[in-house]
This record gives C-alpha cells, sequence and structure tokens, in this order.
C-alpha cells in the first residue's frame, strides 16, 4: 500500500494472532509425539540383548543410551507442549512461524533418515548382518521419526485448510479427489488381473514379456541430484536479483538451453555406450568385414532402405509395412553408406530428441522439474538397454527397429496436442502439426491409426469443458484431418494406382493378423486337426462373430499385458539384489519374466506406492493443465489398445508408449516434493516458484491464416516422398555403363567355368535352366564356419549348414540370400560392401546356392569360386 513502509507491514504481521484452535492442535501435536516417544523408547525392550554383553535392565550399555536419548526427545516434546499451553490464549504469528521454522527442519531430516535407511535395509547391503542388527535395534526410532514427520504432514495440511489459503489448499484438495479415483481403478484393474490371469501368463499372438526395467538407483539418484540443485539453486535465488530486462534475457538463454543439453547429453551417453550386438535382431560380428549386419525384421527394413537405393523403390518381393522408417534408413545410407555404428549414430542423434519431447511435455502440462526427471529416466533407461542387447531381446537406438522412432513421433503427437489445446490464438497452427504427426504414426506403425480417433474424442471433450464454439472446433478439426490426408494420402493413392506385385499378398500385414486371430481361438491345449477344422474361414467380421468370447479375451488379456508391463518399468524384484552395483546395472534381468503374477502378487505394497505416485502424477497434472493433462494417458491407452487389438503386447510393441507410466511417476514425485515444501515452509516454494518461472517463460506468438497456408506446402510435399522414392530414383542397372560392366562380368563368369570345369556342359545347363545368373548389388558380406549360423535369420543357409560358406544378401528386383561354400581362409580379406555382382548358381528353396561370383570392387574384377567345384 502507497505511504507504509514495509518494515511496518512486516512487523504488523509479527503481531498477527493465530486462531485459538490452531494453537490446540500444535499442544496436541507435541503432546502425542511425546507419548509416541515414550511407547516407542520402551519398545526397546521387547528386542533382548546378547548374553554374552553386559546389561542395564535388559539393554546393552548403547542400547541404554539410546533409551535414555528418545526419553530426553520425548521430554522435549511434552516441555514445547506446556509451553504452549501456558502462552496467551493466541499465539502470535511470528512464534508461530518459528515453530514451524523448527518443526519443519526436524520432520525434513527425520523423513531424509528414515527414507535413506529404508532404501539401504532394502539394498544389497541391507543383507549384512551387522547392518541389519543395527537395524533391528533402532527401528523404534525409525518408526517414530516416520510418524513423527506423517503427523506435520497432516498438522500442516489442516492448518492451511482453517487458515484459509484457498492458492494452496483447494488445487491440492482437488489432486486428491482425482487420484483417489484414478487410485481405486487402477488398483481395481489389477485386483482383477491376479483374480482371473488376465495378461499375467503368455497366450496367443505376438505376447512378449515386458521391456527394459529401471533400476532402483536409476530412479533415486536423480531424485535426489535433481531436488537438492534445485533447492540450493532457490536459495540463492534469493540473493540474486535480476534486472527486467536481463530476466527476459536469461529466460530465453534458459528456455532453450535445457532441451538442448538434454539432446546433446543423451546423444553422447548413447553413442558412448559400449555395445556388441549379438541380438536377435543383429548377429554377432563376423569375417571378414566385421560389421554389424541386421537381422529378421531389421533386416527386412534395411534391405528396403537399400533397394530404394539402386532405385528399385519399395519393390523387391518384400512386404512393405514401415515405409517412412524405411525412408528414414535410405536416407541414413547415403551418408553412412554401410557402416553400421556410423548409420546407427546417425539414427541416435535424431533418436536423442526424445527425452528432450518428454522434457517439454512435462514442463507443459505440469512443471520443468517433472520434464526433466522424466527425460533423466529415459536417458538412462535407453543406455542401460543398449548395454544388455547381446543378452536379451530388447528394441533400441542402436537397433535398426522403428519402435523407439515411433515412440519420438508419439511425442511430438503428445506435445502438439497438449499445445493446441492449450493455446489461445495458436490453436488452428498446433491442430495441424497434430494431424501432420498422426499421419508420420501411421506411416511408421499402423496401428498408431487408433490415436487419430483418441485425438478427435479428447479434442471434443475440451471443446465441452472449455465452452469453445462450434465454429473455432470446426475449423481445428478441420486442420487436424487435412494434416493427416496431407501425409498419408499420397502414399495411399499411389500405391492403390501402381500396385507392388513383387509382394505376395499371402504374406501381406493382413493376412498376419487374419492367422494370429486364429490363433487366440485355440486358447486351450487342443491343437487336433478336428479343432482347426472348425475355425470359420472368412473375413475378420466372421472369426470375431463365431468366436467373440475367445477373441475378446485374447485382445483384453493383452491390453492388461500393456498396462501391468507400464507399471513394471520400475523396479520390481521378486529376489533381492546380489550387490549395490545391481541398482544401477543389474545383468540377471530380473524383469525378463515369463509371467507378471509372481512380481504383482509379492510385491503388493510397492506396487501400490507405484500405483498411488502415478495417480498422484495424473491428479497434479490434470489441476495444472485440465484436460491437456490427461492427454499423454489417453494416447497411451489407446495406443495400447491398437497394439491389442493386432494380438501384440509387451516387450517393444510397447515401447512407444511405455514412457508415459514413469512420466506420470515423475510428476507425482515432483508434486509431493512441492505440497511438502507449500506446507512446511512456503517462503522456500515461492522462492523456488520464481526460480522455476524463468526455466517455464514461454513467448505467445500469434500465427496469422497466411502462416499456417504457408505450412501445409511442406506437409504436402512431405507426404510426396514415399512416392517419389518409390517411382523416381533412376534403375541402378538401366545406366548404360552399368550394363555393359554386367555384360562383361557375365561372360567372364561364364568363361571361367567352361575353363575350370571343361567336362560340364556349362551352356547347355544355362539354357535348361539347371544354372542360373543372377546379378544386383550384394550387401552383408558374412562368413559362416561349418555347423554354425545364426538363430533369427531368415534363410535357412544363415541359420546352419555342414560346411564353411560365405554370405550375401544381393538387391534387384528380389531380394535373394547368396550362398557360396568357401574354405575360411577365403574370408580374410574386407570385401567391399556393396558391391555390384553377376552369380552364377542354382537357385535352392529359401537360397541361391553359388558356384561362381564375379564382382567389381573399385577398378578391379574379383572372383569368388565355390569350394565344391573341383
Amino acid at each position: 500500500m502507497p505511504g507504509i513502509k514495509k518494515d511496518s507491514i512486516s512487523e504488523s504481521k509479527s503481531f498477527m494472532m493465530i486462531p485459538n484452535q490452531i494453537k490446540n492442535k500444535w499442544i496436541l501435536f507435541w503432546l502425542l509425539t511425546g507419548i509416541e516417544g515414550v511407547i516407542f523408547g520402551f519398545s526397546m525392550f521387547l528386542l533382548p540383548s546378547e548374553s554374552s554383553v553386559p546389561s542395564i535392565f535388559g539393554l546393552s550399555k548403547y542400547r541404554f543410551i539410546l533409551f535414555v536419548i528418545v526419553l530426553s526427545l520425548s521430554g522435549v516434546c511434552f516441555f514445547f507442549s506446556s509451553l504452549l499451553y501456558k502462552q496467551n490464549p493466541d499465539l502470535k504469528l511470528s512464534d508461530e512461524n518459528k515453530i514451524l521454522r523448527f518443526s519443519f527442519w526436524a520432520s525434513v531430516i527425520a523423513i531424509m533418515i528414515t527414507i535413506s535407511v529404508f532404501l539401504i535395509i532394502q539394498s544389497p547391503i541391507g543383507k549384512i548382518p551387522l547392518i541389519r542388527s543395527i537395524f533391528d535395534r533402532f527401528l523404534p526410532i525409525f518408526r517414530w521419526m516416520g510418524l513423527y514427520s506423517m503427523q506435520m504432514f497432516i498438522l500442516l495440511f489442516w492448518r492451511y485448510k482453517r487458515m484459509n489459503t484457498s492458492r494452496f489448499y483447494f488445487p491440492a484438495r482437488k489432486a486428491m479427489i482425482i487420484t483417489v479415483a484414478f487410485f481405486i481403478l487402477s488398483l481395481s484393474f489389477l485386483w482383477i488381473a491376479l483374480k482371473f490371469g488376465f495378461g499375467l501368463n503368455i497366450i496367443s499372438g505376438t505376447f512378449y514379456r515386458q521391456g527394459v526395467s529401471l533400476l532402483e538407483g536409476q530412479v533415486i539418484l536423480p531424485v535426489f541430484f535433481v531436488f537438492l540443485s534445485v533447492l540450493v539453486g532457490a536459495g540463492l535465488q534469493k540473493r540474486i536479483i535480476f534486472a527486467e530486462k536481463r530476466r527476459n534475457q536469461f529466460a530465453i538463454i534458459i528456455e532453450i538451453m535445457i532441451p538442448l543439453c538434454i539432446w546433446f547429453i543423451a546423444a553422447l551417453l548413447w553413442i558412448r555406450t559400449p555395445f556388441e550386438g549379438r541380438s536377435y535382431f543383429l548377429p554377432a560380428l563376423r569375417q571378414p568385414n566385421y560389421n554389424f549386419y541386421p537381422s529378421s525384421d531389421a533386416e527386412n527394413y534395411d534391405l528396403l532402405a537399400q533397394s530404394i537405393l539402386i532405385g528399385n523403390g519399395f519393390r523387391n518381393g518384400m512386404t512393405v509395412v514401415r515405409p517412412l522408417y524405411i525412408a528414414f534408413l535410405s536416407l541414413l545410407h547415403c551418408i553412412a553408406q554401410n557402416d553400421y555404428m556410423f548409420l546407427t549414430n546417425l539414427q541416435i542423434i535424431i533418436l536423442a530428441l526424445f527425452p528432450m519431447m518428454i522434457y517439454l511435455i512435462g514442463k507443459n502440462i505440469h512443471h520443468p522439474l517433472s520434464g526433466l526427471l522424466a527425460a533423466i529416466w529415459c536417458i538412462w533407461r535407453e543406455k542401460e538397454s543398449i548395454r544388455i542387447t547381446p543378452f536379451v531381446q530388447v528394441s533400441n537406438s542402436r537397433l535398426l527397429m522403428s519402435d523407439l522412432p515411433m515412440a519420438l513421433i508419439i511425442s511430438f503427437t503428445v506435445y502438439a496436442a497438449i499445445k493446441w489445446f492449450q493455446s489461445d490464438n495458436r490453436k488452428l497452427f498446433f491442430s495441424l502439426i497434430t494431424g501432420g504427426c498422426c499421419g508420420v504414426g501411421v506411416l511408421i506403425r499402423t496401428q498408431s491409426a487408433i490415436l487419430i480417433p483418441a485425438i478427435l474424442l479428447l479434442s471434443l471433450f475440451n471443446k465441452i469443458t472449455s465452452k469453445q464454439s462450434s465454429k473455432s472446433f470446426f475449423k481445428e478439426t478441420v486442420l487436424f484431418v487435412l494434416g493427416i490426408c496431407f501425409i498419408i494420402l499420397p502414399w495411399n493413392i499411389h500405391s492403390q494406382l501402381f500396385p507392388n506385385t513383387t509382394v505376395d499378398h499371402s504374406s501381406s500385414e493382413i493376412n498376419y493378423l487374419y492367422r494370429l486371430y486364429e490363433g487366440s481361438i485355440n486358447q486351450t491345449p487342443r491343437f487336433d486337426n478336428d479343432f482347426e477344422n472348425e475355425i470359420v474361414k472368412g473375413s475378420f467380421i466372421n472369426i470375431i462373430l463365431n468366436y467373440p468370447k475367445q477373441i475378446l479375451s485374447s485382445i483384453f488379456s493383452h491390453f492388461v499385458n500393456n498396462e501391468v508391463s507400464t507399471l513394471l518399468v520400475m523396479p520390481a524384484r521378486e529376489t533381492n539384489a546380489d550387490s549395490i552395483k545391481s541398482w544401477f546395472h543389474d545383468p540377471t534381468l530380473f524383469w525378463y519374466r515369463e509371467s507378471s503374477k509372481g512380481v504383482l502378487s509379492e510385491n503388493g505394497i510397492l506396487i501400490s506406492v507405484y500405483c498411488l505416485i502415478i495417480c498422484l502424477g495424473l491428479g497434479f497434472a490434470t489441476v495444472k493443465s485440465g484436460l491437456s493433462g490427461l492427454m499423454p494417458l489417453g494416447i497411451h491407452i489407446f495406443y495400447n489398445i491398437g497394439t491389442s487389438f493386432a494380438m501384440n503386447s509387451g516387450f517393444r510393441f510397447l515401447l512407444p508408449v511405455d514412457w508415459i507410466g514413469y512420466f506420470y511417476f515423475a510428476i507425482g514425485i515432483v508434486g509431493i516434493f512441492y505440497l511438502l515444501l507449500g506446507l512446511y515452509f512456503e517462503n522456500l516454494r515461492d522462492s523456488l516458484k520464481r526460480l522455476m518461472k524463468i526455466a517455464s517463460d514461454t513467448r505467445h506468438e500469434h500465427f496469422s491464416k497466411k502462416t499456417i497456408v504457408f505450412l501445409m506446402v511442406p506437409f504436402l510435399l512431405f507426404g510426396f516422398i514415399l512416392p517419389f522414392l518409390d517411382r523416381f530414383i533412376p534403375y541402378r542397372y538401366d545406366d548404360a555403363t552399368l550394363k555393359i560392366q554386367q555384360l562383361d562380368l557375365k561372360e567372364r563368369g561364364i568363361s571361367y567355368l567352361q575353363q575350370n570345369l571343361p567336362n560340364q556342359p556349362i551352356a547347355e545347363m544355362i539354357n535348361e535352366g539347371k544354372l542360373k545368373i543372377i546379378e544386383g548389388s550384394a550387401v552383408y558380406p558374412r562368413y559362416y564356419p561349418a555347423n554354425e549360423g545364426d538363430s533369427g535369420a531368415s534363410s535357412s543357409i544363415k541359420r546352419e549348414a555342414g560346411y564353411g560358406r560365405m554370405v550375401w544378401m544381393m538387391i534387384n528386383q528380389r531380394v535373394n540370400t547368396i550362398s557360396l561354400p568357401v574354405y575360411r581362409s577365403t574370408a580374410v580379406y574386407p570385401i567391399q560392401d556393396p558391391m555390384d555382382v553377376v552369380v552364377i548358381g542354382e537357385q535352392k528353396k529359401d537360397y541361391f546356392h553359388a558356384w561362381i561370383i564375379i564382382g567389381k570392387a573399385a577398378e578391379q574384377t574379383v572372383i569368388w569360386k565355390s569350394s565344391f567345384l573341383r
């Protein structure tokens, strides 16, 4: 107020009186704490001392001293209660602040010690007999400290209600109501799963175990580090006063630097993490090149990408299911060629945007700290996933799999949708961006199409809750749909106009999905032919109408497995860790389970705590951002429904959205942190809010209609990338110079066979089709010793054979596996990759048995002949 000095305001505040009810509660609090201290002190007598140790009243000398200390602290509590009782009927605000300050630091120290001791005793250190013995003797004190902190929380929460601080109390109460509702739902969901066994055991379809779990140290250490750093920063902020201009400049720098630092650190750590390969999707290094070459799904994506580079588009006989990710790989091959580590380094640089996006989402719907904590967990989890690649099936940034790229696209989609709902003057812009992200997602993983109706439904709810005009809602919906159409329609129209005749339609995604639905019918051990004949063949509608119970049961089981696996990304063990190192890197892979039933049953309290904190995160995010705060949850649920209908669950199928579980866990942790600061020490909380506001400042630009129309152009151009790659890159072997080269290689090959096999009618065998001549780009040169191979290989010759052989993959109108029997000494010198070759040999069932291979390496012609030829 004008004319009143600040000192006089502070002095008047110090003489304000606290209501008598609050004073009585403080009296009761200290009295109750003292009584509890006495009870816990005497409970120390329940654990007798060893007979060989001298005792006082049955306690050892040290435990008796501890008993005296506990009784003394109880006496201090009684003294505080008596002191407050003897004061005037009302309590001055200044005196109450002193009590609050003392209680705050005492409770902080108590809760920190209690939590630290609990973590130590749960860690492998707790198995040491001496540590366990000390813990048992101090257990009454730890219980007293924990109870004291809980009572302080309850008292101060009640105090805020009585003091009418609605700015703090009512939002917290609303968050608690939302939390309780979600908590009851989640516990009911888990109870149903445990009671009826849904999703807890392997079922039909592609039912995998859960993905990589966070470890205890990976969760706890960032929490302590982040909160300690923030408290120090908040303390310093009180002593640093920025001028308004400098503060705005600093805010802009911080707003840019934090995301960039997260991206840079993620890329650096993931690239520097030791990587050995030896995975189902990436076999071990082999002679002669000692380069990694993908297998299984990763091989399919990469061979299609290399097919694009020779001008063959997506038409090499392989089913195209991830066209946009394949196009991305072809771009990386243009830069890195076939150097696998260089290529995946480039991929990692792009995928490292994922934790950065998690930070931005957390910052927008709750708090920068929430986003930062979740981003750290994301970085650490992916680092662990890369490290354990040789030991278990994983999908990570070092593998050529579409799961983590899909997670990145979903994070972009969630962020754009949140900005769409939150913005006032940029809704049209972000609705278009959201639609574009959905379109990109569909071209990477088909089941992500379910996000389109999900976002439309959420936008309808947002219209109702925010009382948005129908005209504005219609414009946003139209732009959202346009964003989708600009991305996916060019490819879909192109595919209809120019169908891929090289693909066998029996191997299409639709037929594969139909077989999964058929398999879901046979849930019993009965696998006889009679049962198979009972299955009604036909459309999806027919099979669902004829067997609704079995199919819906399988879909629900997959959904339950997805949700439980999301929860179990948080660490939960059935047996304790062997050493403290296992809290940061655990080679036992305790989370790679056949069933989740055991871990849920044996860790009921821990799982309930995880659910509670995640539900708190949902409550805090909803109170802070309304419907936008539930956007990640909505995307998570709908995406899991999509994968469940595709009869997929767990493992890599869940990876695009399983981060949303620990994301809300981070919000819950930060929300609790702020709640406690608000109850205990509001000045520090306000200081922290001022500090965090620097990182939360967002400038609100206005985008004109011209800007939005201009943005449609790159969207449309982006949509035409796939048709362009499929049709307009010149076919490599139509080049006149290369035709002459390949013709020369053919003639050399035939001449070589005729000279070295004079008893064989080579020309006749070629004319009769007994010997075939094929040409193309040979990639992935690998030597397999006799009786060795790769378990996940697509061809039998790569899995096992009774002789040593060189194996290539040849890319042309068709992808062919080329096998050349050789002696080990042949596979000594590195082989150019890729290389234009001509191969003469015999076509087997699933590979081409080469007699001779003639290739052009640089300016030299190289010839390999089969060791079977004499």
